[in-house]
């Protein structure tokens, strides 16, 4: 091979692996919070936070559903080299504990009164019905926590029940 042959091809490899590109770290995601006959319930406090683990690289944003029950967040990406990406996934190749990729997660506080009705044996979701701990700055009668390994949008429907 000629070397002029070699650095036209080598140098634009080069460029591309070093070059850095968007990664989603957290899809769009739509949060809402109906009660039992399906009607919105506002101000429900909802916490994203998220998570690359090749990069270590994380965030967290509070918001509260609105009127209409839902509580919005924008898609948050990152800027990541393609060399990057080969070193985490070698890594991850070699050393058992690794991870990749991203991990978003969601916890929704059900509001005193309130309970929810969802199933904690669905994909994703856990539900704590533990006591809020001292240092919690809200009330709440429990917590649902998800969690989600995609880049693609999310949306989650919590149903509650106001308690009797």
């Amino acid at each position: 091979m000629k070397p002029r042959t070699i650095f036209l091809i080598f140098i634009p490899l080069i460029v591309v692996l070093l070059c850095p590109f968007p990664c989603v770290v957290s899809p769009f995601s739509v949060i809402r919070v109906v009660d039992a006959s399906g009607a919105p319930v506002s101000g429900v406090r909802v916490f994203r936070g998220w998570e690359h683990f090749t990069t270590g690289e994380r965030g967290d944003e509070t918001k509260d559903t609105d009127g209409s029950g839902v509580a919005t967040f924008e898609k948050h990406s990152i800027s990541f080299m393609p060399l990057g990406r080969l070193f985490g996934f070698a890594a991850a190749l070699i050393t058992p504990h690794t991870s990749t990729g991203s991990m978003t997660s969601f916890e929704i506080y059900c509001p005193t009164g309130f309970i929810e009705m969802t199933k904690q044996d669905e994909q994703h979701v856990y539900v704590d019905h533990s006591p809020p701990s001292p240092q919690s700055t809200i009330e709440y009668s429990a917590r649902v926590c998800l969690t989600y390994r995609q880049t693609s949008p999310i949306e989650f429907t919590l149903p509650v029940r106001k308690l009797k």
